[in-house]
Parts: C-alpha cells; structure tokens; sequence
C-alpha cells in the first residue's frame, strides 16, 4: 500500500504534492482521515482507490487544495520552513467562520495538587492558537513541543510534523493532521466533548479539556478571551513532569532539608513562600489580553 501512495503522490501536481507534505499525510489511512475531517466523498475516494484510478484521487482532492480561498492552502503556501519560533503566533489564528462562545475546562492530568482553568474562548479560533491560549492560561512559558490528540487522531504543528517526516516518525501508525487547519469548533460541538492536549514531550504534561456549554454572541458583542475560575500553581517548567513535580512538593514540606533540597528547589523557582493550590486569576487574564491584541493587531 505504501508503494502505491508513492506512485500516487508522485502523479499529483507540485504545489498538491507540497500540501500533502505539509499536512504530513503519506499514506492513504491518512488521506481518508484529511477526507473525512474536511468532507471528502468518501465512496467516491475509495472506487478511485480501489481501481488506482490516480486522475479520479486527484479530481476529488483538487479544488479543495487548489482553493486560494482556502485556510489550509493560505497556510501551505505562507508558513514554509522557516527558521522555527516556538513563541511565534501561527500563521493562522482565526477561521472565517461566525464564532460562538465556547465554555472550556481544562486540567492537567495526575498532578500531586489540582490545576485546572476555566476559560471562554471564541469557537473560531485555530488548534494551534488555543495551544497559547492553554499555555497562557496554566502558565507554561511555550518553550516546547506540544500536541493535540483525540481517540483517532493527533493534531501537530508545521515543525513538529517536519520534524517527524524527518526521522520518520509516528506516521503509520496514527493518524497525525495540522494543528494550524482546523477551528477548534470542530472538536467541541456538545457538552462534554474533550480533546487533550501534550505539552513538552519530555516530562509529558498531559491536559484534558471539555465543553462545559456553548453560547451565541450578541450582535453588538466582540469574541474575546476570558478566563474565569481556576486553582493551582503552574509547576516548574523541566521538573520532571508530574512525578518531579510531587518529589519537589514533597522536599518543600519538608520540616529539615538538606543543603541539595534547598538547592534543588532554589533551582525550579521553589521557596517557603510557594503555595501549589494558588492561581493567580487576575495575571493570567492580563496575559490573555495581551495575546489577543497581538491577534488582533
């Protein structure tokens, strides 16, 4: 099957073969998944399929690709593979399409003390985008690696799906798209719909995050970002994830530490003052402003 793609792929014009490639899909589980995520005819896929009829794949993918109109082709055809800013906002932010309010939780999953955030977030925003605006809100500096999954698929950005094809990576063996493509409207439609989310593939910190309600805007009303309740202090960034950070929790209720603990926790920004149930609302809504102006600027 993998040699028939190839023949495939190596029929497609340049520029539908450049999309392919940014998209990560390189094989045809991959392709019937981008189909069935963007409304492909799925019989009509499968009979071109079924009878390596590659002028038939062709025509049902073409003016889907080729649209200029189209957010994944602004992307394909602007982002490149430039020299790589994990604190660079995405090419793609915001999907024209009419917002409602999405009501989010999102938590980060076994930690030793609860953090978790409740958020409003306009439904048109991108993945990639909310990965900032979920970093924004816990407290995560951005700094690495991060992922969307849900029970059939992953969601990555340009680097990551680069860097994958270059080792190669993950591709077989789960379907993997663009994060920087899709509206995040298109995961949370009903109460308790969740998508989860990998940040630092190192220490794994894995979230969960579920609609808790949905709600139209005003005609008069301007979408906005907006965080309303939460507890629980963003743990050190390069700790060890969860486990580390439990080991760092457990040396500071220490009542005699030694000159290594005082040390260690000196070291990830820990002091007697330190409070792991404390979230400080009020700075993480001033952070989200200023991400949504950059948005907006």
């Amino acid at each position: 099957m993998e040699d028939e793609f190839y023949h495939f792929y190596l029929c497609l014009p340049e520029n539908l073969q450049k999309t392919l490639d940014k998209l990560g899909i390189n094989n045809f589980d991959d392709l019937f998944g981008y189909a069935v995520l963007r409304g492909v005819d799925l019989v009509k896929l499968e009979k071109f399929i079924d009878s390596n009829n590659e002028e038939g794949i062709i025509s049902v993918f073409e003016d889907l690709l080729n649209d200029k109109d189209n957010s994944l082709m602004n992307h394909t055809l602007s982002s490149g593979y430039e020299e790589y800013d994990p604190l660079r906002l995405p090419v793609n932010c915001i999907i024209s399409e009419k917002p409602q309010e999405l009501h989010l939780r999102v938590k980060l999953n076994d930690a030793p003390t609860p953090v978790w955030r409740e958020i409003l977030v306009p439904s048109n925003v991108t993945l990639e985008f909310f990965a900032f605006v979920i970093n924004c809100v816990m407290g995560w500096e951005g700094i690495h690696m991060h992922k969307f999954k849900t029970n059939d698929a992953q969601y990555k950005n340009t680097e990551c799906l680069r860097m994958d094809r270059e080792m190669n990576f993950g591709f077989g063996r789960i379907l993997t798209m663009d994060s920087n493509v899709f509206p995040i409207s298109n995961f949370f439609t009903e109460k308790k719909d969740k998508i989860y989310y990998e940040y630092d593939f190192g220490d794994s910190w894995e979230h969960v995050i579920w609609l808790k309600g949905i709600r139209e805007y005003a005609p008069d009303e301007v979408p906005t970002l907006k965080v309303i309740k939460g507890k629980g202090q963003c743990p050190p960034e390069d700790c060890g994830g969860v486990g580390g950070y439990a080991e760092l929790l457990y040396i500071l209720a220490k009542k005699r530490k030694t000159r290594d603990d005082k040390d260690r926790l000196e070291w990830y920004g820990i002091d007697k003052w330190w409070d792991a149930e404390f979230f400080d609302i009020e700075y993480a809504q001033e952070e989200l402003n200023l991400l949504w102006e950059e948005v907006l600027s």
